[in-house]
């Protein structure tokens, strides 16, 4: 039996006692889970999340400057004296390369921090969306693990339809792939199997019709959102080494 949990905010996680039981996968696609796929991809050499800016600014001033960006958001804009924002379109080899980053967002980066030290902790987002799906199978078809945590970063401590969505995507590839296995559904996850089932064949434009995209929108980054709801783009799979983001070997 595989056990399928979502939670729609960091607030409602309920996590297991023992970290090395679960797959967690935490998801925020608009857009710091996005954001740091495009910047593994493009070479970061690791992503050390954050809650605060005085937490970032406490990092930053105890690494050499040539080595380490500071990077976020608040409410969708860069914040003040950082050298990028939450946009993947920033995050270009030529910028990150080798670079350490420092992410402060409004939702995804507390989310990944509280996740972290999970030894089967991942980064998912349609982008990579493939790649991910293919580890965990594998992880499951060695029946290594029966639980599978679907975390969703929100916005603010509230629902957001673009996590959710790739959540039901998840979960209806997941049982058609291992059609041999039963599943267990928690409430989080029923909705999302059956939000992801109403609207997938116009996945992008019903999207934008929601609160979070139309904010972002009205922000100027409406190509953030057609970036984020494309599936495969980056090869890559964001894990924990117990502190900090890099890109699975």
């Amino acid at each position: 039996m595989i056990q399928l949990d979502v939670f729609f905010t960091l607030n409602e996680l309920d996590l297991p006692l023992k970290k090395d039981s679960a797959v967690v996968i935490a998801i925020d696609i608009l857009r710091a889970g996005t954001t740091v796929c495009k910047a593994l991809g493009s070479g970061a050499k690791e992503i050390i999340p954050v809650c605060s800016s005085e937490e970032a600014l406490n990092l930053y001033n105890k690494f050499d400057k040539s080595d380490i960006l500071l990077c976020g958001e608040r409410n969708g804009k860069k914040i003040d004296g950082y050298h990028l924002g939450n946009s993947p379109f920033e995050y270009e080899p030529n910028i990150v390369s080798g670079k350490t980053l420092i992410l402060n967002t409004t939702n995804g980066s507390s989310l990944f921090k509280k996740l972290i030290s999970y030894p089967h902790f991942y980064v998912g987002a349609f982008v990579n969306f493939s790649f991910l799906f293919e580890e965990v199978v594998n992880i499951f078809e060695q029946k290594q693990i029966s639980l599978i945590i679907l975390a969703c970063a929100g916005q603010n401590n509230r629902f957001t339809f673009e996590d959710v969505l790739y959540c039901g995507c998840f979960i209806e590839n997941l049982q058609k792939k291992l059609l041999g296995e039963k599943f267990k559904l928690n409430d989080g996850a029923r909705a999302s199997k059956e939000l992801f089932s109403i609207f997938k064949n116009d996945l992008l434009n019903f999207v934008k019709t929601t609160d979070h995209s139309a904010e972002l929108i009205r922000l100027n980054f409406e190509k953030d959102i057609d970036f984020s709801f494309t599936f495969d783009l980056i090869p890559v799979i964001p894990v924990s080494n117990g502190s900090n983001l890099i890109i699975k070997k």
